[in-house]
């Protein structure tokens, strides 16, 4: 199930003109390295099946890691889940939507969406 998620974000990605690497087993904060062809954007991007917000201290603890893993100026840390919508851009086979938070911005990378509540509850 997760490992298909991560190859779902993978496909999205690589529409938008990343190469993407995915961590094999995913026991690690990383899940995804998607380095951008043009613009050398560097997406460090850890997938989880669903949202989860204030249940899950480990999640929490992976997230604050991320960031910290996305030290340097053209790296950017990626928070991707998935959530029920009817279709559009990046709706995967089960009819759900991918989320891609930037972690610096609280910005959706797709959409533009705001979510700096989720930023708020990572560093609170």
């Amino acid at each position: 199930k997760g490992r298909r998620f991560e190859y779902d974000v993978m496909a999205l990605l690589a529409d938008l003109g990343y190469y993407c690497t995915r961590s094999a087993m995913s026991h690690g904060t990383v899940d995804i390295y998607a380095n951008h062809i043009l613009n050398k954007f560097i997406l460090l991007v850890q997938c989880k099946d669903h949202k989860v917000l204030g249940t899950a201290h480990l999640i929490k603890t992976e997230l604050r890691h991320l960031i910290q893993l996305a030290h340097s100026d053209n790296t950017v840390p990626v928070y991707a889940y998935k959530t029920k919508l009817p279709k559009g851009r990046g709706v995967t086979a089960d009819r759900k939507r991918i989320v891609m938070i930037d972690l610096q911005t609280g910005n959706d990378i797709l959409t533009g969406d705001d979510y700096k509540h989720l930023l708020s509850w990572v560093n609170s």
